[in-house]
């Protein structure tokens, strides 16, 4: 018995809504022109009311469900590595760092900007597997312009927070552009002349593919 008059007091803003809606409708007809005979009749606008105004919230339900669990994957070129939300490029050729920056600038990247200490395990365990005998890599950070004070190609100063200088680590002033890499002598960070040829890292923003 609950559960008739709860069903039925469910059912009843439905059913005033839907008898307004009609009786409006049936008053504008009235003071309008003469209404063709096949239109609507009352009890069928009723109907109809009721339908739309019961199917309205389950689209709606509907609407919502499909954007909370619509999944995003993130899209990388052929030969690009995705880690977070970038791709990357490990060059097999050597350039100097200039060309190496223009390198990555004409694939729509730019050298690598390492901001966090993940980023920088990850690129170290790439480098390691697929790096070869010559594991060094350039990466966009230099003091070209003030020594000493190292510019990322953002323009945003190096973090201390997040810099990963090598052991033994010692600026020359004849020395201004920086690489990352692992060897028998050092590995992490280290600056070298920006004529010396080297590997590269390109880095992108990874394309997100919505399902």
């Amino acid at each position: 018995m609950e559960t008739e008059e709860t069903s039925r007091s469910l059912q009843k803003p439905t059913e005033d809504i839907c008898t307004t809606i009609v009786q409006l409708q049936d008053e504008k007809a009235t003071e309008g022109p003469t209404v063709p005979e096949d239109s609507a009749s009352p009890s069928c606008k009723y109907r109809m009311c009721r339908l739309l105004l019961l199917l309205y919230p389950m689209l709606v339900i509907t609407i919502i469900f499909l954007t909370a669990y619509q999944q995003a994957y993130p899209i990388c070129l052929v030969g690009w590595v995705h880690f977070s939300s970038k791709c990357y490029f490990f060059s097999t050729n050597e350039m100097t760092w200039q060309s190496s920056h223009s390198e990555c600038m004409t694939v729509r990247g730019h050298l690598v900007i390492i901001e966090s200490a993940e980023e920088q395990a990850f690129l170290k365990n790439e480098i390691n597997v697929t790096g070869g005998n010559n594991k060094g890599y350039w990466i966009d950070l230099t003091d070209q312009e003030n020594e000493d004070k190292f510019l990322w190609v953002d323009n945003n100063p190096l973090n201390p927070k997040y810099s990963f200088w090598g052991k033994g680590y010692s600026n020359n002033q004849s020395e201004d552009c920086v690489q990352i890499g692992i060897n028998g002598n050092w590995d992490d960070w280290h600056i070298s002349t920006c004529e010396t040829p080297r590997k590269r890292i390109c880095e992108t923003p990874a394309e997100m593919l919505h399902i």
